[in-house]
């Protein structure tokens, strides 16, 4: 895993960030990695594009479409 470059933190983010993570018993990393778990939850998935398109909008009732002649 890549580190947090925390460091770069600036205004009013670190104390903000310093004082969650006290609030929490965590480290300022491990809070900033729990902030961004949540904001990005790991996708669990795994079907394939055109499943996961399916269940999505398959309830949708969608038009019907006349395809065109293939004939010249």
């Amino acid at each position: 895993m890549t580190s947090l470059a925390l460091y770069k933190l600036t205004g009013p983010l670190m104390p903000l960030l310093q004082k969650q993570a006290a609030s929490h018993g965590h480290s300022i990393e491990e809070e900033a990695r729990q902030i961004l778990l949540k904001a990005f939850p790991q996708e669990t998935d795994i079907r394939d594009l055109g499943s996961r398109i399916r269940t999505r909008f398959g309830e949708c009732n969608g038009v019907e479409l006349q395809l065109p002649s293939r004939n010249p």
